[in-house]
């Protein structure tokens, strides 16, 4: 609406100056590099930071692509992904939002037939975050015994015992309570078990809804997401003019991080009414 681009955050609390969230950052390197106007941005945030969810990463990643699509800038995915790279080695994982192989330093994708059609995913977070920058300076990267891939197409049976996370041992070490959530949900039923990327969220895949709810009840105090892939619904910027009227609207959302952005002159050269691109990620975008 104005002559400045500016950025709103709702929902979890983001410690960090607007120019440095990695959303403006996307914002303004595709602002530089296409001469993009003045757009607002409203950042809905839910996936907590500290927990190995990539919630910034994905949150920047969906912003370069909802720009690419409503100014028509022609992008090929792998452009976007390379151009992501330079906010965050995994920004561009986010970009493809499938299941990939990573290599490099997490940055060089190859596709995979990972399917997890009909099983359920607990996810728990408790109330510890672990800082990136120190896990990643405790790890120990470990050789797989077999090549990823090969562990991957053996099927999940196997996954337990041979696919690991290495950042387990150094985190669990200093984080006790984190294995101790893994073991349990090991033993409520789980088929695989894992922290998931440098902590401190822990997930567990299971066969049924049913072993997913039951195993659920363990973790009365922590944040708990039943079945993830969920959408996040679309909320209108209409409904962000007052608190109480938003805190309604987003009530039964489980998972996922919603990135609203509305532009008169997007509205004014494409002849928007509303505009939302949603993805199977948990990341919901919509200019209006």
């Amino acid at each position: 609406e104005g002559s400045e681009s500016t950025l709103t955050c709702y929902g979890r609390v983001v410690d960090c100056p607007t120019e440095k969230n990695l959303v403006m950052k996307a914002y303004r390197m595709m602002e530089k590099e296409f001469g993009l106007p003045p757009v607002d941005i409203y950042l809905v945030k839910h996936i907590p930071d500290g927990a190995g969810l990539g919630g910034g990463s994905s949150d920047a990643s969906f912003c370069m692509k909802m720009l690419n699509d409503m100014f028509k800038l022609g992008c090929t995915a792998e452009q976007l992904a390379k151009m992501a790279s330079k906010i965050g080695a995994d920004c561009p994982f986010f970009i493809h939002n499938k299941p990939m192989m990573a290599t490099g330093i997490g940055d060089e994708f190859t596709p995979t037939d990972v399917c997890l059609k009909g099983k359920h995913m607990l996810l728990v977070k408790p109330d510890v975050s672990v800082p990136t920058k120190a896990a990643y300076a405790q790890v120990t990267p470990a050789p797989s015994a077999k090549p990823i891939p090969e562990i991957l197409s053996d099927g999940m049976e196997n996954w337990q015992k041979e696919l690991v996370n290495d950042f387990e041992k150094s985190v669990f070490a200093q984080y006790p309570s984190l294995a101790e959530i893994k073991r349990t949900l090991l033993e409520s039923g789980a088929s695989y078990a894992a922290m998931s990327g440098s902590g401190s969220s822990i997930f567990g895949i299971f066969s049924c809804a049913e072993m997913a709810e039951k195993a659920a009840d363990n973790f009365k105090d922590a944040k708990i997401g039943l079945i993830v892939p969920e959408y996040v619904k679309a909320i209108s910027i209409a409904d962000l003019k007052t608190d109480e009227s938003f805190k309604n609207k987003i009530t039964g959302i489980d998972a996922g991080a919603g990135v609203m952005l509305k532009t008169d002159q997007a509205i004014k050269d494409y002849g928007l009414d509303s505009y939302k691109l949603q993805a199977s990620s948990g990341a919901g975008m919509i200019a209006e």
